[in-house]
């Protein structure tokens, strides 16, 4: 069972989860149940576990061809996300966004548990903040859908080095497209543990880039600037 805070306005993941089925074949968990209190200010939600190891536990034992295979699967999973749009960035369903590496930073008096979210907000709304408080170059344009989180704990390898499955969603929503091949690059969320940490965020980000996701540290670095100062 998964327990995350809760808040009005947000997206659960189960919904989400829910959307990503109807627009590809990702391997996903079963949704057994899903339901919210209120007045604990909780989500909950059960799954049915998927059979494989994470990422982080099989990558030692992967040849250097599987690990590339795994990395071109996850950016073309990623490509077949990103093939839905929106005019907003924005959850699934309309609701704000949970990516704390773009939101900006909480106020001192924000409550330790309580996500901080962000959105959502239109390409104009964005393009005039960002417009007023950096050098961000170029439109902020449309959205791309996109997991958000797709470092090494989050995917499920089976014994035959492929793909059994992507999970935690909670944070996969519509997002800049500069950021799916930014992403992998600045959250150490995507390191391996150990010695080869940056190992898995480079192999996806080459794999991203061939799929015409390119990082753009100028960009994020302003939506920084912009969000947090």
């Amino acid at each position: 069972m998964k327990v995350k805070a809760w808040q009005n306005g947000m997206q659960l993941e189960s919904d989400t989860i829910q959307f990503v089925n109807s627009i590809s074949s990702i391997p996903t968990p079963e949704i057994i149940h899903s339901w919210r209190d209120e007045n604990w200010d909780r989500s909950f939600l059960i799954l049915r576990a998927l059979e494989g190891n994470t990422l982080a536990e099989a990558w030692d034992a992967l040849t250097a061809s599987q690990r590339i295979d795994v990395a071109d699967t996850i950016a073309q999973y990623c490509d077949t996300l990103a093939l839905s749009t929106s005019e907003k960035l924005e959850t699934a369903d309309g609701k704000a966004v949970l990516e704390p590496f773009l939101a900006a930073l909480p106020p001192a008096s924000h409550p330790s548990w309580k996500p901080q979210t962000l959105g959502p907000l239109s390409s104009t709304e964005l393009q005039s903040i960002l417009s007023r408080f950096t050098d961000f170059e170029g439109h902020v344009g449309t959205f791309n859908f996109y997991h958000a989180d797709l470092g090494p704990k989050n995917i499920l390898v089976a014994r035959d080095g492929s793909i059994a499955g992507v999970i935690d969603w909670e944070s996969a929503a519509y997002y800049p497209r500069f950021w799916l091949g930014t992403q992998p690059l600045v959250s150490s969320g995507f390191h391996i543990p150990g010695k080869e940490g940056k190992a898995w965020p480079h192999h996806l980000a080459r794999s991203l880039e061939s799929k015409g996701f390119l990082p753009d540290m100028q960009k994020y670095e302003a939506w920084r600037s912009a969000f947090r100062d």
